[in-house]
Formats: structure tokens, C-alpha cells, sequence
């Protein structure tokens, strides 16, 4: 059954975990429904016991081939002779999780760029799960854009604008890098492309088509008025419009009234009567990480010669860091959809809830809009050590770092206001007086917090180290 691939990690065969019950069927609905994610299920020794469809997917080993392998076989030769794959399990139980992003290996050898996070798991007979997302497009959309942004860089020092070129830069890709709503997003990077062009007017077409293939749909726009669009229909597949759609690169064009490709198509034969004046015209598609044209930024001035090869590739640059973040955004989106559709089977079934709300390394909380603890998970003694009687009836605000607290009693009013926490983060006292970072999720329902925390204290370490280190 084993590979040459596998020959080099022999060991005992491990046992496929059987869930509750002695059956597996509802969590392998669950697992196989995760196409885009290999999810790997290990022993204490990190020999594979389960292996779901998306790991075949993304890895090309079969079932039947991975289980009992070890899961080091993932790993790059490097990283394997580095005992990366023992490293990674040491984090994970010293730390709840491990995760990183690095270079992992498929069956026919080639690489690709992965996330993953690998979790112990507590109940017996114990193990490790690991997720496993496979990002090389973004990898390598990362790499197009930093590129970009560096010949758009040297470029433009010659011209003498580099300063606020780079301020422009910086603050569009710390806006879109944390930014969900896809609106916002959409907005953000439109408006980052007609400072940074000097166009005067922008605009972020969406690439949907109707069934005769001729649709597009204006979503967002900067230096204008979309009733300045609203006489007019979306644009239709033209010689200049489609190729953008199409994805087959940039077009740029110092006067596109004089351009052999315009005025081609009925019924206007060019822009419609009473369109905003264009003569300078710069249009880059936006792609996925699977490739997918997702739609098209599109600049336009009234004077000729505006815009020049600088420009294109910082609107690359720019278009490169928008498609990771709009990748970022529908995973979110998806994500939300995905966990709505779990809370419903997990409320079917209460025993599988309880477990989970048992095993989770994650901080589960139920709290009165006061503040007042109702229950708590048993993670919350892992990380802090308080004992579920020490932290019943209490309230939480007790536990916050006081400089947090004004701040966190602002986001109790919000959710007691009836809206979501995306993401807050306070520190929490340890019963060794210690403070561990939180970042938390939370809503209200009923006359109730419910809030799920995760340890970030290593992420803000880092991010402080690095800071130290500029």
C-alpha cells in the first residue's frame, strides 16, 4: 500500500478514530464537506488516523494510502531532516496550537505554499488535528505585488514622489489587509488608485455576466457620482471593456478616443451621450488566488498622456494586494456561512456541542450584558489556572488589565446595543498574576454575551519584536 514516498517513515500503523457511538459518519460529513482544506487527524506519535477528501485534494495521496504514514511526509526533505514535523507537535502541546506557514510537499513532489495550524487533541485517545489550506497563488500574488510596488518605487524616485507614494502604499495595505466587509475593501483600493494615478475618476467593476455574456456590475467608484452612471447600461463585452474581463493584462492608453479598438461596437460606436469626458484611460484586471478574473479597476482623465508606466504598476501592485484581500474576504464571508450552518446541526445535537464546548482550546463564554459570568469552558483554567468556582458569578471586568477596561466596557455596551464583535482584543489576569493577550468573537442572543477568546499573547510578542527591531 505504501509509496517510496512513505518508505521513509515506518512505524507502527495507527487506527482510524471511530467517533461516538462507534460511528463517524455525521463528523465525516463534516470533514469531506472541507474540499479546499486537508484536515489530518494524527496519534501522539503523529501517524496519520484520518485523512478527509480535501486532503486528497490538495495532497494527492488517497486514504488508504495515509493512513498509518506519518505525517511527516507532508513535509519538505528539508524540513523532515530539520525535524520540523516533531517540532510543530512539541508547539502545539505546549501552546494549544501551532501554526505557521511554510513550503509542504504533495505526492508527485512538487511544492506548494501552505497555512496550517496543528491542535492536540485532549480527549482519548488523544492525537493531534491538523488544517491545511493550500495558498500558493496568494504566495505568489504577495511576491507580484511587492515587486510591482518596488519598480512603481524606483521609477517614481526619479520623478521626485516617492514620499507620498509610499505613504499611499502603506496606508491602503494596512487598511485592506484587516478589512472584511468587501464593500469597504472595494472602496479603499479605488480610491488608493486614483491618488496614486492622479486620475480623475475610478472604478471597480465586478465580472458577472447575464446569459447572453454581457454584464458587468459597478461596484464601487471614486472621483464621481454614480448617478453620473445610472443613464447608462453596465459595460458590455467591447474590444476595449472585454480584454480586461478576460484577463489578458493591462491596457493603457494615452488618448482612447484614438485608439484602434475604440468606437467598434453598436449601439453608441464610443462612450454614450453625456459619459464623464476620457482621453487617458488605465484598466487592470483583479485576479483570485484560483486565477479567476474577479473583475477589473478601471482610472480615466480628460487630458491625454496622464497616465504612464509608473502608474501601471503600482495599479498592479495595488490590484495584487486587493485580490488577497478579497480572497480574505469571501473566506471570511464563507466561513460565517459555514459556522451558521454548524450551529444549526450542533443545536440538533447537544451531546456534540457539550464535547466541543469540553475540548475546545479556545475560551467559550457565556456572560450577562453586566458583565457577569453565567459559564464558563473548562479552557479557561487551562490558560489563566482560575477554577470554574473562582470565575462563576464574578464578572469579567475583575480580570481585565485596567488599562483594558474602559475599552472593554464600551464593547459590552455595543453588544448589549445588539452588535457583533468581529474581533476585540484585552488582557486577562492569570491566577499567577501574569496577563495573556485575547482576542475574541462575540455576539449577543437573548439577554446574553456569548464570546469565544484565542490566545494571541505569541502573535503580539512578535509583532512587538519586529517593531523594536525598525
Amino acid at each position: 500500500m505504501a509509496t517510496s514516498n512513505h518508505d521513509e517513515f515506518p512505524g507502527e500503523v495507527a487506527q482510524p478514530y471511530v467517533g461516538p457511538e462507534g460511528g463517524s459518519s455525521y463528523f465525516g460529513t463534516l470533514l469531506d464537506s472541507a474540499t479546499d482544506y486537508a484536515i489530518i487527524a494524527t496519534d501522539e506519535h503523529g501517524l496519520i488516523t484520518t485523512w478527509n477528501s480535501g486532503a486528497c485534494n490538495v495532497l494527492g495521496w488517497s486514504e488508504d494510502e495515509a493512513l498509518g504514514q506519518s505525517a511527516a511526509m507532508i513535509f519538505t526533505p528539508e524540513d523532515r531532516a530539520s525535524g520540523a514535523h516533531d517540532q510543530e507537535m512539541v508547539r502545539a502541546r505546549q501552546n494549544g496550537r501551532a501554526i505557521d506557514e511554510r513550503w509542504h510537499i504533495k505526492k508527485d513532489g512538487t511544492r506548494f505554499w501552505a497555512s496550517g495550524v496543528l491542535m492536540p487533541v485532549r480527549s482519548e485517545p488523544g492525537g493531534f488535528l491538523k488544517i491545511l489550506r493550500d495558498l500558493t497563488e496568494t504566495k505568489h500574488q504577495r511576491m507580484a505585488a511587492e515587486q510591482a510596488s518596488d519598480r512603481a518605487d524606483r521609477l517614481l524616485t526619479e520623478q521626485g514622489v516617492q514620499t507620498k507614494t509610499l505613504e499611499t502604499l502603506l496606508s491602503t495595505g494596512v487598511r485592506i489587509a484587516s478589512e472584511l466587509d468587501l464593500d469597504k475593501l472595494l472602496q479603499t483600493v479605488t480610491d488608493a488608485g486614483v491618488e496614486l494615478t492622479g486620475a480623475q475618476f475610478g472604478a471597480f467593476f465586478y465580472n458577472t455576466t447575464d446569459e447572453s455574456g454581457g454584464k458587468y456590475m459597478l461596484y464601487t467608484l471614486s472621483g464621481a457620482q454614480r448617478s453620473q452612471f445610472e443613464n447608462f447600461g453596465m459595460p458590455r463585452a467591447t474590444q476595449v471593456f472585454a480584454p480586461t474581463f478576460r484577463g489578458e493584462g493591462i491596457i493603457r492608453s494615452d488618448d482612447i478616443l484614438a485608439d484602434p479598438r475604440y468606437g467598434k461596437n453598436t449601439p453608441h460606436s464610443g462612450m454614450p451621450k453625456g459619459h464623464l469626458p476620457v482621453r487617458s484611460y488605465l484598466a487592470v484586471p483583479v485576479y483570485s488566488r484560483t486565477r479567476e478574473v474577479i473583475g477589473g479597476l478601471f482610472f480615466g482623465h480628460s487630458d491625454p498622456a496622464v497616465f504612464k508606466k509608473p502608474h501601471e504598476d503600482l495599479v498592479t501592485g495595488i490590484a495584487a494586494q486587493a485580490a488577497i484581500a478579497v480572497d480574505n474576504a469571501r473566506l471570511f464571508r464563507d466561513t460565517r456561512r459555514l459556522n451558521d450552518t454548524l450551529e444549526a446541526r450542533v443545536a440538533e445535537r447537544t451531546a456534540e456541542r457539550d464535547r466541543i464546548w469540553r475540548l475546545s482550546t479556545d475560551m467559550m463564554l457565556v456572560a450577562s450584558f453586566d458583565g457577569t459570568i453565567e459559564s464558563i469552558n473548562p479552557a479557561w483554567t487551562d490558560l489563566l489556572g482560575w477554577q470554574q468556582d473562582e470565575l462563576i458569578g464574578r464578572r469579567f471586568f475583575d480580570f481585565v488589565h485596567p488599562e483594558d477596561r474602559e475599552a472593554t466596557s464600551k464593547e459590552a455596551e455595543n453588544l448589549a446595543a445588539g452588535l457583533r464583535t468581529e474581533r476585540f482584543e484585552n488582557r486577562y489576569r492569570m491566577k499567577s498574576g501574569n496577563y495573556v493577550w485575547v482576542s475574541w468573537i462575540a455576539f449577543p442572543e437573548g439577554e446574553f454575551i456569548h464570546a469565544i477568546g484565542r490566545d494571541v499573547s505569541a502573535e503580539k510578542a512578535a509583532q512587538a519584536e519586529l517593531a523594536t527591531a525598525h
